[in-house]
C-alpha cells in the first residue's frame, strides 16, 4: 500500500453517511482526520465511525487544521463554492459533491482559485464511473447509432411522504434554490456533456408545474435542449409525487436504440433483428463512489487534472441555468460557448 492521505471532510449529512464514509472505509488509503458539521449530533455519528478523527463545527478551524491533504466538500450547493474557495487558497486539492456551484460566476471564481493553486477539484459526478455508463458513452462516441441521436432522460427522486415533514421540509428548502434539475441536473448535464463530445446548446426549451401551489419552485420540470452537432435531448425531473417509476436514459440514433435502467443494472442495445443486454451484478451506489474515490486518488498520486473537474462542472452550471432561465422567462434561451 502506497502512503495513507489525510483528509478533511467538511459536511456530514445523508451523503456523507449513506455514500462516502462507506467508501472511506472501504479505502485503506484514506485516513479521516477532520470532521466538520455545525450539527453537533450529525458529528457525535460521524466520530463514531473515525474515532481517531478531530471535530470541528468552523468549517474554518477545520480547514486550518494541520497535514490535511485533501478536502472532501460534502455540503449543500448553497454553501458548497465558498468552501472550495477557502480549501483552494491554502493550496489543498478538493473532492466537492455536485453541483459545484449554482452561479456561473462562482464557479469561474472557483476555476481562477484552481489555476493558482494548481491543485486538483474534483467534482462528484458519480454516476459517470459506472461501467454501463462508460459502455454507453464509447458506442456513442464510436458512431453505434449514427448521427443524429435523441436522448430522453427522466431523473425522479424524493418520494412525497407526508408523514416525513423533515424530509419534505429539506426538499422544500432545496426547492427555493431552483427546480429539481438545478439540483439534479449536475449528472443529467454530464451525461449529454460527454454523449455530444462537448457540444454547445443552440437552443433550451424549458417549461415546469407546481403540484402543491406553495412549493416554491416547479417540482416537475421537463426540458428540450437542441445541440449544435444536431444532437436532441428531452429531460424530464420530478420531485415530491407520491411514487415514481424507474427512471432511464433512452438512446435513439438511426442505426440503433439503448436504453441504461439504473434500478435493473442493465443496457439494452437494439436493432432491427438484434438484442444485446448488459447487466452489472455489484451494487451502483458502491462501485460508483469507490471507482469515484480511486480516481481522485490517482489524480493526487499523479498530479492529473481530474474529470469530471471544474470545467465539465461550469458545461453543466451553463445547460442547468439556460434551463432555469426559461422556467422563469418563458423565452428560448441560446446556451453560452463552451470554454
Amino acid at each position: 500500500m502506497t502512503a495513507v492521505i489525510n483528509i478533511a471532510v467538511i459536511g456530514c449529512g445523508d451523503i456523507a453517511f449513506q455514500a462516502h464514509f462507506p467508501s472511506f472505509l472501504r479505502q485503506e488509503r484514506i485516513r479521516v482526520q477532520v470532521l466538520c458539521d455545525p450539527d453537533r449530533e450529525k458529528l457525535r455519528r460521524a466520530a463514531d465511525l473515525f474515532p481517531e478523527s478531530t471535530v470541528y463545527t468552523d468549517s474554518d478551524d477545520a480547514l486550518l487544521h494541520p497535514d490535511i491533504q485533501a478536502s472532501f466538500i460534502l455540503t449543500p450547493p448553497a454553501a458548497t463554492p465558498h468552501l472550495v474557495m477557502e480549501a483552494l487558497k491554502r493550496n489543498t486539492p478538493v473532492f466537492c459533491e455536485k453541483p459545484m456551484a449554482l452561479q456561473e460566476n462562482l464557479a469561474l471564481q472557483i476555476i481562477e482559485l484552481e489555476k493558482k493553486a494548481a491543485v486538483p477539484v474534483q467534482v462528484g459526478m458519480k454516476n459517470s464511473f459506472h461501467p454501463l455508463m462508460t459502455e454507453l458513452r464509447e458506442r456513442i462516441c464510436a458512431g453505434w447509432f449514427g448521427s443524429p441521436v435523441v436522448y430522453r432522460i427522466g431523473v425522479f427522486d424524493e418520494v412525497f411522504d407526508p408523514d416525513n415533514t423533515e424530509h419534505t421540509g429539506r426538499i422544500v428548502r432545496a426547492l427555493q434554490e431552483g427546480s429539481p434539475l438545478a439540483h439534479e441536473g449536475a449528472h443529467v448535464a454530464e451525461w449529454l456533456r460527454e454523449f455530444t463530445d462537448n457540444a454547445a446548446a443552440a437552443s433550451v426549451r424549458a417549461d415546469g408545474v407546481r403540484s402543491e401551489p406553495h412549493w416554491p419552485s416547479p417540482n416537475y420540470v421537463t426540458a428540450s435542449v437542441s445541440f449544435d452537432n444536431g444532437d436532441l435531448a428531452q429531460i424530464d425531473a420530478g420531485w415530491l409525487y407520491p411514487a415514481f417509476f424507474r427512471s432511464s436514459i433512452d438512446v435513439f440514433g438511426p442505426k440503433g436504440v439503448a436504453r441504461l435502467t439504473r434500478a435493473e443494472n442493465t443496457l439494452a442495445f437494439r436493432r432491427l433483428n438484434e438484442e444485446e443486454v448488459i447487466t452489472e451484478d455489484r451494487d451502483w451506489n458502491v462501485l460508483c463512489f469507490d471507482r469515484q474515490l480511486n480516481h481522485f486518488i490517482k489524480c493526487l498520486d499523479e498530479r492529473l487534472t481530474p474529470s469530471p473537474g471544474t470545467r465539465e462542472a461550469l458545461y453543466g452550471i451553463r445547460l442547468i441555468a439556460a434551463i432555469e432561465h426559461e422556467l422563469r422567462e418563458g423565452q428560448a434561451y441560446g446556451q453560452p460557448a463552451h470554454p
